[in-house]
């Protein structure tokens, strides 16, 4: 991942982190309806991930409101990105330990 996708991808996280923090919505985003929390999406394809700052040039952007008054919006693209990298970086990491308990049966 370049620097820039990692600045994007932090500004991206700090934005859910700062929404469901206001909202006081679960970490574990069960039940959000019943928090008043809700979601819609925009735009007509899915076409590039293009960061914070993206164009809403017809991008499938997802919009999360609660109560209409607080909101946060995401090009879909860069939800999935993001969610592409850290479930690779999950997959590493469960891999070694993985093979650490291998290692550890097997001596």
């Amino acid at each position: 991942m370049t620097e820039y996708e990692q600045r994007q991808a932090k500004k991206m996280r700090d934005k859910i982190i700062k929404f469901a923090e206001d909202t006081k919505v679960r970490d574990n985003w069960h039940e959000p309806d019943e928090q008043e929390v809700e979601a819609f999406i925009t735009g007509m394809h899915l076409d590039n991930a293009m960061g914070v700052q993206f164009s809403a040039a017809g991008e499938l952007t997802v919009h999360v409101t609660k109560r209409k008054s607080l909101s946060v919006d995401f090009n879909l693209a860069d939800l999935l990105a993001d969610y592409t990298r850290l479930a690779r970086q999950d997959s590493g990491i469960s891999k070694l330990i993985v093979e650490h308990v291998l290692n550890q049966i097997t001596k």
